[in-house]
């Protein structure tokens, strides 16, 4: 009886050594790209906006809401920013050495206060901004253009919303590259009827203003020129330092700032 002796060829080894190749790459392949899909966020940001603090420093309570709701999204998005230094209708309160107390910073206090394992590289903090029109400028030119936060959500209250969403719509249009944003409103909280009513009115004439605005700052050069030269919160005032005051307000509105 003989037996046959076979022996691989060249051929064979290219062979084989073709089919492991295309085995690992099958494998690589589809294990990084289901990796990439997992890691992958809805949201490149969530904006929270901010809306004032108490005199001892706490955000009003419709102010926590807004962060509330935005802590339900955690797994939805790979940054926050959190809006805003303060508001030119009042001054901030200070912490116990004096300074002054950034919204923004304190706001990322409360929303890391909700989620303990939120790494704080993913919190943004806006620490310039005194209004919604700042809120939206800043947001853009310092975190959304550089970083390529192209799908944005942004938070705010139900009473804010329609002014809010109009200034962020239109701003965002404006930028160098295209930009996706969604809106959530949370609940006017903590409001008395009568502020509430207040604050509504004050939106909606703040929103015919902003209406007219928007129709003359059709460029990016031309918003900042409003913003900078024009707008009282950040144009120079050449006896203070300070941001100016718009208009005046009552005290109960005043005190919801």
């Amino acid at each position: 009886m003989t037996r046959n002796n076979r022996s691989f060829g060249p051929l064979s080894i290219v062979a084989l050594l073709t089919l492991f190749f295309w085995f690992y790459w099958y494998r690589y392949y589809h294990t990084t790209t289901a990796t990439s899909a997992q890691t992958k966020t809805k949201y490149d940001a969530i904006i929270v906006l901010g809306g004032g603090l108490d005199q001892d420093g706490t955000p009003h309570p419709f102010v926590q809401e807004r962060i509330r709701t935005a802590a339900r999204y955690s797994s939805d998005t790979q940054y926050y920013i959190l809006s805003s230094r303060g508001t030119p209708h009042k001054a901030p309160p200070r912490d116990g050495n004096n300074y002054p107390l950034d919204e923004s910073v304190v706001g990322a206090r409360a929303l890391r206060s909700l989620l303990p394992n939120q790494s704080g590289n993913t919190l943004l903090l806006d620490t310039w901004s005194y209004d919604t029109i700042g809120n939206a400028w800043f947001a853009l030119i310092n975190f959304i253009e550089p970083l390529r936060l192209t799908n944005c959500l942004v938070v705010t209250s139900q009473f804010h919303m329609p002014r809010a969403s109009s200034i962020f719509e239109h701003v965002f249009s404006l930028a160098t590259i295209p930009v996706n944003v969604d809106f959530v409103a949370s609940s006017d909280v903590g409001l008395d009827p009568q502020t509430l009513t207040l604050r509504q009115r004050r939106e909606a004439s703040s929103l015919q203003q902003w209406s007219a605005t928007k129709r003359q700052v059709t460029s990016i050069q031309k918003l900042a020129h409003f913003i900078f030269v024009e707008h009282g919160a950040y144009k120079t005032n050449p006896t203070t330092t300070l941001p100016n005051k718009i208009g005046t307000l009552e005290e109960l509105v005043k005190n919801s700032y």
